[in-house]
């Protein structure tokens, strides 16, 4: 049993490599078949045949019979591209690739396309090499992405892709801003469709963070400021009259004392049930409530004029204009 599973396990790798050779096989007659469609159209339609005649007369023969006899040279690529697409789809059947049997044909629709003897369909070739350079790039046979071609073809690809979403987002940036200049009463409608449905959700998020802030400063500064509060009541007692003129009485500096030890003891704990009350959920209602109102308040008389919204708002999207607008890619490529 073991012998069995080892004996599988080798023939794993050699299967591997026999269907990647295979792929390298079908994408270079894939290529050398777009080579000959590429030359016959440039024979038949094109001063070629003139120019050959020319300068290599010899050569032009040549050209001339491969250029007759091309279409039946593609008939033999397409016979082996018939081959390979029922062998594809033979496997797909038998490892149960799809989830019916005759999905192959629609998941491979560029190479059934490709391989009719019609001629506009020819083309779609193109995309079947690139197809299996991305299936051998995955398998790992080969890595395109180190390819000088391909990385010249990236780094172009990326420039044009980002100066063209680039210049839609400004032109998109633009509409927006002549909208908002044009549109007298963007400010009226963005309090009645975004800000009013959103009131109650607003005020209650403001009035948790009011809460968690004023808790957070309570639990940094409780002990500094039970101390200033100790200290500042025994300078109040120390300089009070009256107390200075109980001190002179018999047992005048205990009964000071007592009252002073009181006092602080009873501040402190006020202070301490203060300080807990913070927590509690009445004054979280009672926050939430203060929020409401001042929202509604700010709502109901704004600060600012719906024409100084509209002026902050272009100016923003003019920022953003600028951002987009600077080139990235030449930073990127500087280096390189």
């Amino acid at each position: 049993m073991l012998t069995e599973s080892n004996h599988t396990a080798s023939h794993a790798p050699r299967r591997q490599w026999g269907l990647e050779a295979w792929d390298v096989i079908i994408l270079v007659l894939v290529a050398l078949s777009l080579v000959l469609i590429l030359f016959d159209s440039f024979y038949r339609f094109t001063p070629l045949p003139w120019l050959l005649n020319v300068i290599w007369p010899a050569l032009d023969h040549q050209a001339h019979w491969l250029s007759d006899h091309a279409s039946q040279i593609d008939v033999w690529f397409l016979t082996i591209f018939w081959i390979d697409i029922l062998a594809g789809w033979l496997v797909a059947i038998v490892q149960r690739r799809y989830h019916r049997w005759f999905f192959y044909p629609f998941v491979h629709w560029y190479d059934v396309l490709g391989s009719l003897p019609i001629t506009n369909f020819r083309w779609f070739r193109i995309l079947r090499v690139l197809g299996l350079m991305v299936r051998l790039q995955k398998s790992g046979c080969v890595d395109f992405t180190q390819w000088r071609f391909f990385l010249f073809f990236q780094k172009y690809y990326n420039i044009l892709m980002e100066e063209l979403s680039d210049r839609v987002a400004v032109k998109l940036l633009t509409t927006v801003q002549e909208d908002i200049r044009h549109d007298g009463d963007l400010g009226a409608n963005i309090k009645e469709s975004v800000i009013d449905p959103q009131r109650e959700q607003l005020s209650a998020e403001i009035a948790t963070r009011a809460s968690a802030l004023i808790n957070e400063v309570r639990a940094h500064t409780s002990a500094d400021v039970e101390g200033y509060l100790v200290d500042s009541t025994r300078k109040v007692l120390e300089d009070n009259a009256n107390i200075r003129m109980l001190k002179s009485l018999p047992f005048g500096k205990q009964l000071s004392h007592s009252l002073e030890s009181a006092l602080i003891d009873v501040l402190t704990q006020l202070l301490r049930e203060t300080s807990k009350g913070l927590e509690s959920a009445e004054f979280k209602s009672s926050v939430e409530r203060i929020v409401g109102h001042c929202v509604n308040d700010v709502l109901a008389n704004p600060t600012l004029s719906e024409g100084q919204f509209e002026t902050i708002l272009v100016d923003t999207l003019e920022m953003l204009k600028t951002r987009v607008e600077k080139k990235r890619w030449k930073e990127r490529y500087d280096d390189q």
